[in-house]
């Protein structure tokens, strides 16, 4: 019998509560010492609200994403080491509940579930018909602006657990929000004078991004896990070719497959167009951040959109 991925998910889940009630103290004394040691430790999902939350703390604060580098988090599947790390937070950041599913169910397995707080509360999200369950688009730090509305939501959940630094938790937030403010200007500016505003890319991750700057997108999938039948490749290609447009977007995370097939039919190429969903193991061990993927995409898209 084939376990579905939420059921292996939860058989995990299941032992890893086991070994955290058996083990739990013998693993927290067996843990190295850190130097110098983290005066909080902060999970977060994956890849992009590890960075917003090491913005907004000190040096003292370890913050760890619980997807790691090179793995895509549509594909990734907790361990029992995963749930004892959650047990040993202080504070678990993530998008939504039904995005990363993997996490009430971390929470509820550990005996003492740390704070939580989903960043994309409060926002009016995109809604996928991907089957029988629709699903919500998650992708909202790829628009500068709903990006912006998630630093408080880190910031006053980092205050309320930590709030003697409560004034260098403001401080930093007010740094990043204009940091993502200079960002939304320079794609602003970047994308004016473009002959195109429709693009081509692997998955429908930009579509708040396409939405914030007047763009069209037509995403080669709704899902990164399902790929494209026949009849939606062949709509590709014709769609390509009556808009004129020679670049087809892939992702770090994702085999490129039938964006490498569209481009071949019209002519075109592939360039990267990345989600920021997670750093590939090259750019972990480099300086890459959200803020230059980000700006990397602009390049791409001006490309693509043959902006002046």
């Amino acid at each position: 019998m084939t376990l579905t991925r939420t059921k292996r998910i939860g058989v995990v889940i299941g032992l890893a509560v086991v070994l955290t009630t058996l083990v739990s103290a013998a693993f927290v004394a067996l843990l190295p010492e850190q130097e110098p040691p983290a005066r909080l430790s902060i999970i977060t999902s994956f890849y992009p609200l590890q960075e917003f939350t090491t913005r907004l703390v000190g040096t003292d604060v370890r913050v760890q994403a619980l997807v790691p580098p090179g793995v895509e988090p549509h594909d990734w599947e907790p361990s029992p080491g995963d749930v004892l790390s959650v047990a040993a937070a202080d504070l678990v950041v993530y998008i939504h509940a039904r995005f990363e599913t993997f996490i009430p169910e971390l929470l509820a397995a550990v005996p003492e579930a740390p704070p939580a707080v989903a960043t994309s509360e409060g926002r009016d999200l995109v809604t996928l018909e991907t089957g029988e369950i629709p699903r919500i688009d998650p992708h909202i730090w790829l628009d500068p602006i709903m990006a912006q509305q998630q630093v408080p939501k880190i910031r006053d959940a980092l205050i309320q657990i930590d709030p003697d630094y409560e004034a260098g938790y403001r401080e930093r937030a007010e740094g990043l929000l204009a940091d993502l403010e200079a960002l939304h200007a320079e794609i602003l500016e970047g994308l004016k004078g473009c002959e195109f505003r429709t693009f081509i890319a692997s998955h429908a991750a930009f579509t708040y991004f396409a939405r914030r700057y007047n763009l069209t997108l037509e995403s080669i999938s709704l899902d990164p896990e399902v790929g494209p039948g026949p009849a939606r490749i062949r709509a590709l290609i014709d769609y390509a070719l009556t808009y004129n447009l020679t670049i087809i977007y892939t992702e770090p995370l994702v085999a490129a497959g039938a964006a490498d097939v569209v481009a071949e039919e019209i002519g075109g190429k592939t360039l990267p167009l990345d989600p920021v969903e997670g750093l590939t193991s090259i750019d972990a061990s480099s300086d890459r951040t959200y803020f230059s993927i980000m700006r990397n995409n602009l390049t791409n898209l001006r490309i693509g959109l043959r902006c002046s």
